[in-house]
């Protein structure tokens, strides 16, 4: 579905809002509504704990009482998330961050003006200028989940940022990200050339081809390794 509609945060005040246990989709919203709109920080234990646009905070007993579910449903949940590269997490000594994957798409800072039909339209420089920042967040993203699953430390270059644009393009999301690199660090020959697994490589044409494999059914990435392997099928939002 294209298009977007501004939802103002203020709507957690309706006494509607908070009348029942949420639904996995209130949640998923829910995660948008209360992630970070704009970078800042907070003290744990007297630790700063810098939070990024797009990140979230809240520990899970928080999101727990907050949604009216078990502590155990909201890790299962997350997990989903994670298993469909939707989130990531970001453990530290301190505090564990939710990272929103695309939050700039659901959350977009354009100023626009409101039709009658409920579309809205842009001056083209600045959707040009919000392209421009959802391309770069795309990429960071993208960056941040092959470091997750490789556990090294891309800090990214022109060249695959270009190359990752082209294969977005061609309707390569970040879930078909995920599965090629998933594949390609499970390859024989990769898990004795660990060196050739890069941002560079992994957005060629040809290699995404070759890595890319549609599950039929079932998968499930795990959280740690993110390792392919059966279980249930995942829910995707």
């Amino acid at each position: 579905m294209e298009g977007w509609i501004k939802l103002h945060r203020k709507i957690v005040d309706n006494p509607y809002y908070f009348s029942e246990p949420f639904t996995r989709s209130q949640a998923w919203i829910d995660l948008i509504i209360i992630a970070n709109h704009k970078d800042n920080f907070f003290y744990n234990r007297g630790i700063k704990v810098e939070v990024k646009i797009g990140q979230i905070g809240s520990c899970l007993e928080t999101l727990s009482k907050r949604w009216k579910w078990s502590r155990g449903k909201v890790e299962r949940f997350i997990i989903e998330l994670e298993n469909s590269n939707q989130v990531v997490r970001q453990k530290n000594n301190v505090n564990t961050l939710l990272i929103l994957i695309n939050y700039k798409i659901y959350q977009q800072d354009s100023k626009a003006n409101s039709k009658a039909d409920g579309q809205q339209t842009v001056k083209q420089t600045d959707t040009n200028k919000n392209e421009k920042n959802v391309k770069e967040e795309e990429y960071a993203d993208f960056i941040l989940l092959l470091n997750k699953i490789t556990g090294r430390n891309f800090k990214g270059d022109e060249k695959s940022k270009k190359q990752f644009n082209a294969r977005k393009s061609e309707g390569f999301d970040l879930r078909k990200f995920g599965i090629a690199i998933n594949n390609c660090f499970n390859d024989e020959f990769h898990k004795l050339n660990r060196k050739f697994l890069t941002p560079e490589f992994i957005t060629r044409s040809d290699k995404l081809q070759k890595y890319f494999i549609e599950p039929k059914d079932e998968i499930i990435i795990r959280k740690d390794t993110f390792e392919v392997g059966e279980t249930d099928k995942l829910m995707m939002l």
